[in-house]
């Protein structure tokens, strides 16, 4: 009888012990959260300029299409036979950088109307697009995608300049989660159609942000050029802002789109 009260002495010591390990890792894992939170609304509250790297790097996933993008565009665009990519990049704090700022379609954008407007016709319209991103963004099937992460301007520099053939521009919105989705665009018919604002947002109504942007040497340049969602230029100062939290030593331009 002795023995069983010791065994179970033990044991329930160890259930004890195990509990309290994971309540320990709990409120360390919220403590890191909170430091992290705090670091980057600093950064945001002075333009982030008060450090050089994030306590946390930005994740990112590159999503590989050999069929949509990649075939298709060999084959109507006499293109090379190169998967066309689409990236998600998971910015920290987007929402307090934009202080709760939605941008939301364009009622006064024709092709906006078709997309959000009410009725049956522009319910399947919105569900094509909604097939359309899910293709774009799925993470089954050979070699679909490549996760990382991103601490400097560098390594941004390096994750773009791998995949995108002949582009330059890159089309993108920000979404209120914070994700930054973008693809290289071109005259192209199949990327053209691929890269549009309204496929990266899954038909979303209102975005954080949307534009086009470049990497110009070492300085990242964003404009505003979105008939889905023209954004205002207003925000320029907040967007600026959210790349600066990010990437501290990256130099960000903002230019109204021609």
């Amino acid at each position: 009888m002795s023995l069983l009260l010791v065994l179970v002495s033990v044991f329930s010591g160890t259930v004890v012990g195990l509990f309290a390990l994971y309540c320990y890792a709990r409120a360390e894992r919220r403590k890191v959260r909170e430091t992290m939170s705090e670091a980057i609304r600093a950064r945001l509250l002075d333009g982030g300029k008060a450090a050089s790297f994030l306590p946390e790097p930005v994740s990112y996933t590159v999503y590989h299409n050999h069929f949509a993008g990649g075939l298709l565009s060999a084959v109507f665009d006499g293109k090379r036979l190169l998967p066309y990519n689409v990236y998600a990049v998971r910015l920290h704090s987007a929402d307090a950088a934009f202080n709760g700022v939605r941008q939301e379609w364009c009622k006064a954008y024709k092709p906006a109307q078709l997309i959000f407007g009410e009725g049956p016709t522009h319910a399947t319209l919105r569900a094509a697009i909604h097939a359309e991103h899910a293709t774009l963004y799925r993470e089954t099937g050979f070699e679909r995608v490549t996760t990382g992460h991103l601490r400097t301007p560098s390594d941004l520099c390096g994750l773009l300049c791998q995949g995108t053939g002949d582009a330059v521009d890159f089309t993108y919105v920000i979404m209120p989660s914070g994700e930054w989705r973008f693809s290289p665009t071109s005259s192209g018919l199949v990327k053209d159609a691929l890269s549009k604002h309204v496929v990266h947002s899954d038909a979303e109504p209102a975005v954080l942000y949307a534009g086009e942007f470049r990497l110009q040497g070492d300085t990242l340049v964003l404009n505003n050029s979105s008939g889905t969602y023209s954004p205002d230029k207003a925000h320029f100062p907040m967007l600026k802002q959210l790349f600066r939290a990010n990437f501290p030593s990256m130099k960000v331009e903002c230019e109204v789109a021609a």
